[in-house]
C-alpha cells in the first residue's frame, strides 16, 4: 500500500501523514515460484560461455542477455534460453573499445549505455550485426567508482546516472546518483541520510595521520538491518532503512513524495544461529589492537555486544524496467530468494521465490517478466549468469 504526502524531512513525515503502520496489516504472501531458463557459464569448454569478472548484466528490448566481463573487456550477447548471439568491444582506448568495463543498462531511448574507467560510451544497435556495437557517441565522466550493489539508471534525456559514495575520515558516508551527459550538464540526486547509513560502508580505526584499517562485522552485526535503496525510472529514490517494512519515495528536492507498506511483520533471528553469531562478534572485538571507542562507525549492537532480536524488513531494494519494485527479503532457510513485487502505484501484488543464490554485486536486472542474475560457485568460484521466468499472469490477493 502506498500513502503520498509531502514533507521536507523524514522525521517529518508522521506528523504530515499521519503514521503508517509498518506490521499491522502483515500477513504471509503465497510464493510464486521464479522458473530458470538459462544459466550461463562454465569452467572449460566453449570460451562463448566462459566468464572471467562479470560486473553487470541487463537485457536489451527483444529481451536477449548482456553480459560485461571486465578481464577480457568484451560484452557477450545470449537468447533468452542462454544460446550463445555474439560479442563486441575489447580493450583499448579507440573506437568500439573499453578500457575497462564498470556498469551498463539499457536507456528509454533503446541504446545501450556502457561505463568504462572514463567515459561513458552510448550504442546503438547495428543492422547488421544485430548487436549493440554501433557508437553513437562519448562523453566523460569522473567517477571513481567501481562495482556496485545499485543498477545505473539512464533518464529520457541520456543523462546516465550512476551511484556514488563519499567517504570521509571522522563522518558518515553519503550517497548519491551523479548524472553525467553529453551536453557536459551534470546533477546530483541526494539519497536521504538514513539513521542507520554507517552499516553501508565498513568501520575502521586510524593508524597513522595517513591511514587506517578497516574492520569488518562491526558497522552492523550480524542480523542487523541496514539502510537499502534504489534509484527509479522517475528520477526518485525509494528505500528504508529496514528495520520496519516503509520505503520511503524521495524527490530531487528531498522531499518525501509517498511511503510503501510492506506486507509482512519482522521475523525473529532464528534461535540455532544466534549462538555462534554472537561468539564470533565478540571474539571479533576481543581482537581488536585498538579499543572499540577508538573505531569509527561501530553499530550500536557492537557496542553492547549484542545481537538483534529480529531479522530485518528488507534487505536490497530493486527498481524495474516496467516501473514494478522488487523488495528482497532475508534468505530462507534453504538458501532460496524471496522478493516481495509492488506496482509503481506501491500497491503489493505478489512474492517471488527464486531457488538461486543471486549475488547482489554486481546488481541483478529486473523487468517485468524476468529476473537476470549472477552466481558463483562456493567450490570453484565460477561465475554463471541465470535467468529465471516469471508469470505475470499469476496475481495475488492479499484478501
Amino acid at each position: 500500500m502506498r500513502r503520498t504526502c509531502r514533507a521536507a524531512l523524514l522525521w517529518l513525515l508522521v506528523p504530515a501523514c499521519g503514521e503508517p503502520s509498518a506490521e499491522g496489516d502483515s500477513f504471509d504472501p503465497v510464493l510464486v515460484d521464479a522458473q530458470m531458463t538459462a544459466m550461463i557459464g562454465v569452467i572449460d569448454g566453449a570460451e562463448d560461455y566462459m566468464f572471467g569478472d562479470v560486473v553487470a548484466v541487463t537485457a536489451d528490448p527483444t529481451g536477449r542477455i548482456h553480459v560485461a566481463d571486465a578481464q577480457s573487456s568484451e560484452i557477450k550477447v545470449y537468447d533468452t534460453a542462454g544460446t550463445y548471439v555474439g560479442r563486441f568491444g575489447r580493450r583499448g582506448g579507440g573506437p568500439g573499445e573499453f578500457t575497462r568495463l564498470y556498469d551498463m543498462t539499457f536507456g528509454p531511448d533503446g541504446r545501450l549505455y556502457v561505463r568504462d574507467v572514463r567515459t561513458i560510451h552510448v550504442l546503438a544497435r547495428n543492422g547488421a550485426t544485430g548487436l549493440y556495437d554501433s557508437l553513437v557517441h562519448q562523453f566523460p565522466h569522473g567517477s571513481q567508482q567501481l562495482h556496485a550493489v545499485r543498477r545505473s539508471v539512464v533518464d529520457s534525456a541520456g543523462g546516465f546516472y550512476e551511484p556514488h559514495q563519499a567517504i570521509r575520515t571522522g563522518q558518515l558516508p553519503s550517497h548519491a546518483y551523479r548524472r553525467y551527459a553529453a551536453d557536459g550538464r551534470e546533477d546530483t540526486l541526494r539519497v536521504p541520510a538514513y539513521g542507520n547509513i554507517s552499516g553501508t560502508r565498513r568501520a575502521y580505526y586510524v593508524t597513522s595521520s595517513t591511514g587506517g584499517r578497516l574492520v569488518r562485522g562491526l558497522s552492523h552485526v550480524p542480523f542487523e538491518h541496514v539502510p537499502a535503496w534504489a534509484m527509479t525510472w522517475r528520477q526518485t529514490v525509494i528505500g528504508g532503512e529496514g528495520n520496519a517494512y516503509l520505503l520511503y519515495e524521495t524527490d530531487r528536492a528531498g522531499d518525501t513524495i509517498a511511503v510503501t507498506h510492506g506486507p509482512r511483520a519482522r521475523r525473529p533471528v532464528p534461535a540455532a544461529a544466534a549462538p555462534d553469531s554472537l561468539a564470533a562478534l565478540r571474539a571479533r572485538i576481543d581482537s581488536l589492537p585498538v579499543p572499540l571507542e577508538d573505531v569509527f562507525l561501530v553499530s550500536e549492537y557492537a557496542k553492547a555486544r549484542e545481537l538483534p532480536d529480529s531479522l530485518p524488513s528488507f534487505v536490497a531494494v530493486y527498481a524495474a524496467t516496467d516501473g514494478r519494485l522488487w523488495v528482497e527479503q532475508w534468505p530462507e532457510p534453504d538458501g532460496s530468494r524471496v522478493f516481495d513485487v509492488f506496482s509503481s502505484a506501491g500497491e503489493f501484488e505478489r512474492a517471488v521465490r527464486v531457488a538461486a543464490d543471486i549475488a547482489r554485486e554486481p546488481a541483478p536486472y529486473f523487468t517485468g517478466d524476468a529476473i537476470i542474475g549472477v552466481t558463483v560457485d562456493a567450490d570453484t568460484g565460477i561465475e554463471r549468469v541465470i535467468r529465471l521466468a516469471i508469470t505475470d499472469s499469476v496475481m495475488l490477493d492479499p484478501s
